[in-house]
């Protein structure tokens, strides 16, 4: 079994970590998840850790200049791949049930920024039952003037997306 004090211990070292995020500290955030796998790898709390690290990983990493973009639904002229303005990138599928709530709620964020330099894109791999037909009818549906394009997962791998809806932003 698990020995209960290094838990105790790895839950300890990993809400500092979780508060170093919570700061923007991500370079300190970095350097402490590293010890504190190294220290507390077989733990059940580290084991959790993976995932803040797996978003962690992604952090400072330069972004792709190929996407993997197989299909525009909308957007494509108003959307740069080598922007320098920030970007949100938000992956998602129209089966999913956060998503088929969440997504349309960033019309309100491109609304309000876009014309202040903001870029908006909803990336989509058509996973399970999504179809194009479902996709093109859900921007319908909820007014999303947003692009929306179709990609091969690349560009998910590269943002490290484990589950969905997920958002990266980078500039």
């Amino acid at each position: 079994g698990q020995n209960p004090a290094a838990e105790q211990e790895a839950r300890t070292a990993y809400n500092k970590i979780n508060s170093l995020v919570g700061e923007g500290k991500y370079d300190e955030a970095k350097t402490e998840m590293a010890a504190f796998l190294k220290k507390y790898g077989t733990t059940n709390t580290a084991r959790q850790a993976q995932r803040l690290k797996a978003e962690l990983d992604v952090i400072g990493k330069p972004v792709p200049t190929d996407w993997g973009i197989e299909k525009w639904f909308q957007g494509q002229s108003d959307f740069e791949l080598d922007c320098q303005d920030p970007t949100l990138v938000v992956f998602w599928e129209t089966w999913c049930p956060h998503c088929r709530r969440e997504v349309p709620k960033l019309q309100a964020v491109y609304d309000k920024y876009s014309g202040k330099g903001l870029q908006v894109v909803a990336l989509t791999k058509l996973t399970k039952s999504s179809t194009e037909a479902g996709v093109t009818e859900f921007i319908a549906q909820n007014k999303m003037s947003y692009p929306v394009a179709k990609e091969n997962g690349e560009i998910s791998q590269h943002f490290n997306v484990s589950g969905i809806p997920a958002a990266a932003v980078y500039k």
